[in-house]
């Protein structure tokens, strides 16, 4: 990414001005996060960001490149509710970060799977996350505890989410051996 490329100034002006807008605080009356946050500034920012991304065309372990990554912290706001939807959109991309980049994404997106941390921040991430779901081994093994809480009395919160829960649960249990006794509580 070369300095003053006009892309990346344009984001970080729309960054700044986003962060204010008090629409990306709302929850979805509906619990449908994906929805609001497609909708929301925030929401639209990081999917021009992954866009921007994926024009490096990036590679499996290439990592995150290194002049973007202030950027994506700035954008995600770890801990600052407002940034919510756009968490949401970065969770619905975490298998091709953690291809990516599996260390940034596993320090920074998955504690935002785990129910006992923020169960509000978990539910939001899980709907962006099953959005499109797609998973390998590695990633199951990291995130296959909170997943599987998903299906401890949560499953409300998920809405039309719960589909594509239900998908991954089934791959796990046929890729994945996730096991008979496993799979039989998770239902």
């Amino acid at each position: 990414t070369p300095p003053g490329d006009p892309y990346w100034q344009v984001f970080d002006l729309a960054l700044a001005a986003a962060s204010g807008d008090p629409a990306n605080h709302d929850d979805p009356d509906d619990g449908r996060w994906v929805s609001l946050a497609i909708n929301r500034s925030l929401g639209h920012l990081a999917t021009a960001f992954l866009n921007g991304l994926f024009a490096h065309q990036l590679k499996t372990g290439d990592g995150l490149p290194t002049p973007l990554l202030p950027r994506l912290q700035r954008l995600i706001g770890l801990g600052d509710r407002a940034h919510r939807p756009a968490r949401v959109i970065a969770a619905s991309r975490i298998p091709y970060l953690f291809a990516v980049d599996p260390a940034w994404t596993a320090r920074t997106l998955l504690p935002l799977l785990d129910w006992e941390t923020d169960p509000a921040e978990a539910a939001a991430a899980w709907q962006g996350f099953s959005w499109h779901p797609r998973i390998g081994q590695d990633l199951w093994e990291l995130i296959r505890h909170p997943f599987l809480a998903a299906f401890d009395g949560r499953l409300d919160t998920f809405g039309s989410s719960k589909t594509a829960l239900a998908q991954i649960l089934m791959l796990a249990g046929l890729d994945f051996g996730l096991g008979p006794e496993l799979g039989r509580n998770a239902i």
